[in-house]
């Protein structure tokens, strides 16, 4: 049993690590959409980049913004599905991050 819990982890680890690479690529899409096709958004939620001007304001305040989909205000569809998706993977993430707190505990029962 503490066999297969440990594939599972490891898996699910895996699945997290490339669920992040995706989730940063297309958030810097959608920041550099965002930067480029609505401005005034961009400037409310601080004018955020990947790397550059990430702080943690920045990010509660992108944060919000994708967890309130105040997104659905752009009058954009590309912008808006960009949105979505990365609101999506995001949800994802955290559901993961939960299954790998589960996992590890999981196998620190059964030592």
């Amino acid at each position: 049993m503490r066999n297969v819990i440990g594939i599972v982890f490891i898996t699910v680890f895996a699945v997290q690590f490339l669920g992040t690479i995706v989730y940063l690529f297309n958030a810097a899409r959608l920041f550099r959409r965002l930067e480029q096709q609505h401005k005034g958004v961009h400037e409310a939620i601080g004018s955020p980049l990947l790397f550059m001007n990430n702080t943690p304001r920045n990010n509660i305040l992108f944060l919000r913004w994708i967890w309130n989909r105040d997104f659905r205000d752009l009058d954009d569809p590309k912008s808006l599905a960009l949105a979505s998706l990365v609101r999506s993977l995001l949800l994802s993430l955290f559901f993961g991050f939960a299954v790998l707190i589960a996992l590890f505990v999981a196998l620190s029962v059964t030592l």
